[in-house]
């Protein structure tokens, strides 16, 4: 095919972009960032589309979206918008996860825990430390925690502790 002409089967390992009502220019490129093959069936005739949900392409030698590698997501924000393609995977924010391939979001970690340096699970927070807001921080001097905790707890009367302290002495 070429411009102003309906290219019904693009030879391999040629694809088609530019898809109009009436023209499918086809090319032997590679896929742009961001984008990658939609196989059309059984059909000879491959459309570059852009990276959905879980996947990216930050490589314009490669035809293939991958998956977003565990402790990242991505989201498709429109379909087959011109200005939008998934180039790279956004990493999970503190205080969440994603232990899975491909994904479009990451996960809550638990009441007491944080996530990981990865992003891959959540880890308990330390006895003498407390969550807040998705990150493990030490108890303020005079109060105590036990390992998983989201809260400190004030040492009893005539009794002290120093920040970050297991228990009250």
């Amino acid at each position: 095919g070429g411009n102003g002409t309906i290219c019904a089967a693009c030879s391999d390992p040629t694809y088609s972009v530019g898809v109009t009502a009436l023209t499918v220019e086809c090319t032997s490129e590679s896929c742009p960032r961001g984008q990658g093959f939609n196989w059309q069936g059984a059909s000879t005739v491959h459309l570059c589309e852009y990276c959905g949900t879980g996947t990216y392409n930050n490589d314009s030698n490669t035809t293939i979206c991958s998956d977003c590698p565990a402790g990242y997501f991505s989201v498709e924000q429109c379909g087959m918008c011109e200005d939008f393609e998934i180039t790279e995977c956004t990493q999970c924010e503190a205080g969440t996860f994603q232990s899975q391939e491909g994904q479009g979001s990451c996960d809550d970690c638990p009441s007491g825990h944080e996530s990981s340096s990865d992003f891959k699970s959540c880890t308990a927070c330390s006895a003498g430390q407390y969550e807040v807001s998705g990150t493990c921080t030490d108890c303020p001097s005079g109060y105590h925690s036990s390992s998983g905790s989201d809260s400190c707890t004030i040492c009893a009367i005539g009794k002290h502790a120093a920040t970050g302290a297991l228990s009250c002495t």
